[in-house]
């Protein structure tokens, strides 16, 4: 009898906790992004994190396309100091995304979609690119943003 109060009661405080999360539904809801109808645990979709900026007009744009389960290009090539857009285009049948940790961007599109960001002030480096939606980077969603000179 005990054990099951210690069940129950730690069944509550995992519920009290999941109904305090603050999930964001993209517009029009999760139904048509690719048979998810929720947020997976750990990744959170629907549209352009706030982190990133808009895209910035004028920019040299430079285009990743998103299929199941690769980013073409998977190296994308830019000077140190250059303002450039990357935009995600989505030709795949799910949701993917387009996340640079390092520089906190991450970019969310279902199916068809097209959606971008700018990025300045980019130094010398090698940042990686991945697709966070569970199980797409181990199943070869990744890549690299190479920033050449100084």
């Amino acid at each position: 009898m005990r054990d099951r109060r210690l069940l129950l009661a730690g069944l509550g405080l995992v519920t009290v906790g999941l109904m305090g999360m603050s999930l964001q539904a993209p517009a029009g809801g999760w139904e048509g992004w690719g048979g998810m109808h929720a947020p997976m645990m750990g990744w959170w979709g629907g549209g352009s994190s706030s982190q990133e900026a808009a895209p910035i007009p004028g920019a040299l744009t430079v285009e990743v396309e998103a299929t199941e389960f690769v980013f073409e290009p998977n190296r994308v090539v830019t000077g140190a100091g250059v303002v450039v857009n990357i935009t995600l285009v989505n030709r795949g049948s799910v949701l993917h995304d387009l996340t640079i940790p390092t520089l906190g961007v991450h970019l969310v599109a279902g199916p068809g979609e097209t959606t971008a960001a700018g990025l300045s002030g980019l130094i010398r480096g090698e940042y990686p690119i991945l697709c966070t939606v569970p199980g797409h980077a181990e199943a070869g969603m990744e890549g690299v943003l190479v920033v050449e000179g100084s």
